[in-house]
C-alpha cells in the first residue's frame, strides 16, 4: 500500500528534539534496551491516538498492528507460504467449503483474559454487522466455534486459497470491543495478544513495552519500542544516517550511495515482495487493443534504464508479471531465468505487423490517428520518475510522441475501473497465493462490459485463461496449479495484457551499529517489518551490541 509523503515543517523541530538518541543504555550491565523506529513506511507528521483497526476515519497509526495479530502469517521469503500463528493448525473439508483453525491455548490477552475461539468469530463477523467500516468481509456463509480454541468457517463454493488472506485479518477481544460504536470509537487504550502494550502516547511518539511473557517467546534484547512521527522523508534520511532512528521502511531513492555506502552498518533493501509494476495496456480501447502495438510498445523498454532512473532497490522484472523470487516454484521453465529486456529490432518488427505506422508522432491505421497517453500518480516519486524514461524509449525506437498525464493517488482508482486510459502504470501480479497472484488481473468476469471493472483492469478476453484461472480456485492440489500456471504464463506472454517493468522490493532501512540478529535476505524466513507477525520475529531476535 503506497504511502503518499507529506511533510509540515513545524514538526520537524519537534522530531529533531525528540530524537536525541536510538538506543537506552540501563539495567543489567547497561545494556541497549530500546529501540527507535519509524513504521508507517512514509513521513507522519503526528500520530492520531485511534487504534481502532476498523475505523473509517482512515487515520489508525501503524503501532495498531503491533498490539493486534492474525491467525496465521506468510513466509514471503519461501514462496509465500503460509504458516501458523495465533492458529496452531488448519484442515479444508467438504471439498474446500469448510475452513478449520485450531487456535493456541496458551495466548492471552493483554490485560490477562484468555485468547478464545470467541474473539475470532466476533472480529470476522465485525464487517458482516458493520458493512461501512473500514474492513471487509470475509465471504463465508458462517462462522461457528465448537469450542474454545476451534473455529470453523464455511463458504459458499471452495475456498483454497483465501488461507493467505487470514494473515491480514487481525483479532480484536470481544470482551473490550461488543457494544461499542465503532464507527467512533477511537479505542484509545489497545489490548491486543501481541507481545506489546502501550506505554506512553504523543502526537511524535507512541511508546512501547514488550510484555513480561510474550507468547511469541522471550525477546532477546528489545524492552522498548519507540515509534517516532516525522515530518519529512528527508529528516527520516538523516535520522538513520546519525542513528539516532535504527530502523524504518521508507522508499528511499539510491539508498546504495546515500545511505548504505556512508557506514558498514547501514542496510537498505535487500527483500523482495511477491509483486510487480508495470503498463497495464487497455486491451478493448485502440490502439492498445492490437496485440502487436502492445509487443511494440513492451519490446522498446529496457526496464534496467528505468530502474536507474529511481533505483530503490527494484528487482529485474519477469515477463509474466510473477516475481521470481516469490514465484519461481510456480513458473513455467522456460521463464524462472528470464527477465525482460529491450529489443528495438523487434518492436519495429511488431508495430510494421500491426498495420499501424507512426505519422507526426501518433500512431496511424486507416487514415486515423491514435495518440497514447501513459497515466501515472503524481504522489509516486518511482513511476513519476521513470515515466520520461517509457516515453522516451517510445520516440526513440518507435518514433511515437507519447504524453505522459498525471494524475492524483485519489483518482488512480477510478481511471482502472472506467478503463480511463490508453496505458496505465500499474500494480501488476502480485498477493500471497498464486491464485490470487493471477486472478485479479486475468479473469475477464472482473471487467465485464459496460460495468465498472473491478478486476482484470486490462480488460483482457481469453477463455482459456479464464477456465484455467477457475480450475486453479477450485484445487489445491500443487502439481494441477503449477501445470495451470505455467499455461496463464504462457498466454501472458504471448498476449502482453501487461508488461512488468520491475518486481517490488520492501523499502527497508536499518543501521545495525547498537543492534544485531538483523534477518538475512538469503536464509531468514521472515523480513524486517516492524508491524505484523514479521516484526515481531525481527524485534524479539535483535540483540544488543552494547
Amino acid at each position: 500500500m503506497r504511502r503518499v509523503l507529506a511533510g509540515v515543517a513545524a514538526v520537524a523541530v519537534v522530531a529533531a528534539a525528540l530524537s536525541a538518541c536510538s538506543t537506552s543504555r540501563g539495567g543489567s550491565g547497561g545494556a541497549t534496551s530500546t529501540i527507535t523506529v519509524n513504521a508507517d513506511g512514509a513521513a507522519a507528521p503526528t500520530f492520531t491516538r485511534n487504534f481502532n483497526l476498523v475505523s473509517p476515519a482512515g487515520n489508525v497509526p501503524a503501532a495498531t498492528y503491533m498490539f493486534y495479530e492474525p491467525l496465521v502469517r506468510v513466509d514471503v521469503q519461501h514462496g509465500n507460504v503460509v504458516k501458523p500463528w495465533l492458529a496452531k493448525a488448519w484442515s479444508y473439508g467438504d471439498g474446500g467449503r469448510t475452513l478449520t483453525f485450531r487456535l493456541r491455548d496458551d495466548v492471552t490477552w493483554s490485560d490477562g483474559k484468555p485468547f478464545v475461539a470467541k474473539d475470532v468469530a466476533f472480529t470476522f463477523e465485525i464487517p458482516v454487522r458493520n458493512p461501512k467500516l473500514g474492513a471487509a468481509p470475509i465471504g463465508f456463509s458462517s462462522v461457528a466455534t465448537p469450542d474454545e480454541h476451534t473455529v470453523v468457517v464455511t463458504y459458499p463454493k471452495p475456498a483454497y486459497h483465501d488461507l493467505s488472506a487470514y494473515a491480514t485479518r487481525w483479532i480484536v477481544p470481544e470482551h473490550l470491543w461488543a457494544g461499542k460504536n465503532l464507527a467512533s470509537w477511537t479505542n484509545p487504550d489497545p489490548v491486543g495478544t501481541g507481545p506489546y502494550t502501550l506505554a506512553s502516547f504523543s502526537p511524535q511518539q507512541i511508546t512501547l513495552s514488550v510484555r513480561k511473557h510474550p507468547w511469541q517467546g522471550a525477546f532477546h534484547g528489545v524492552r522498548t519500542v519507540r515509534l517516532r512521527s516525522y515530518a519529512s522523508e528527508s529528516t527520516i534520511q538523516q535520522e538513520l544516517l546519525k542513528n539516532t532512528l535504527t530502523w524504518s521502511t521508507i522508499t528511499w531513492q539510491d539508498a546504495k550511495n546515500e545511505f548504505v555506502a556512508k557506514g558498514k552498518d547501514n542496510h537498505y533493501g535487500g527483500f523482495a515482495e511477491s509483486g510487480s509494476t508495470g503498463l497495464l495496456f487497455n486491451c478493448q480501447q485502440a490502439p492498445t487493443s492490437d496485440v502487436n502495438v502492445r509487443r511494440a510498445l513492451y519490446d522498446a523498454v529496457d526496464p534496467a534504464a528505468l530502474i536507474s532512473l529511481f533505483d530503490n532497490g527494484a528487482t529485474p522484472p519477469s515477463p509474466t508479471g510473477l516475481a521470481p523470487a516469490t514465484w519461481n516454484r510456480y513458473l513455467a521453465p522456460e521463464f524462472r531465468d528470464r527477465t525482460h529486456t529491450a529489443d528495438p529490432a523487434k518492436a519495429r518488427k511488431e508495430l510494421a505487423a500491426s498495420g499501424f505506422t507512426v505519422r507526426g508522432g501518433k500512431l496511424v491505421k486507416g487514415g486515423k490517428a491514435y495518440p497514447v497517453r501513459l497515466t501515472v500518480v503524481s504522489e509516486y516519486t518511482d513511476w513519476k520518475a521513470r515515466a520520461p524514461g517509457i516515453v522516451q524509449a517510445w520516440k526513440k525506437v518507435l518514433g511515437l510522441d507519447a504524453t505522459v498525464a498525471e494524475i492524483p493517488a485519489s483518482q488512480y482508482a477510478a481511471h482502472q475501473t472506467e478503463g480511463d486510459f490508453t496505458v496505465l502504470y500499474g500494480f501488476l501480479a502480485g498477493g500471497t497465493d498464486i491464485v490470487n497472484a493471477l486472478n485479479p488481473v486475468l479473469n475477464s468476469a472482473l471487467s465485464a462490459d459496460g460495468k465498472p471493472a473491478t478486476g482484470d483492469f486490462s480488460r483482457y478476453r481469453n477463455a482459456q485463461v479464464d477456465k484455467l484461472l477457475a480450475d486453479m480456485a477450485g484445487t489445491n492440489d500443487e502439481a494441477a496449479l503449477r501445470t495451470a500456471a505455467y499455461a496463464v504464463e504462457r498466454a501472458v506472454v504471448r498476449d502482453v495484457p501487461f508488461g512488468t517493468l520491475n518486481g517490488n522490493a520492501d523499502g527497508i532501512e536499518y543501521n545495525a551499529t547498537d543492534w544485531g540478529g538483523w534477518p538475512d535476505p538469503a536464509s531468514a524466513d521472515h523480513q524486517p517489518r516492524i508491524t505484523g507477525p514479521d516484526g515481531v520475529l525481527t524485534m524479539r531476535d535483535l540483540t544488543a551490541k552494547h
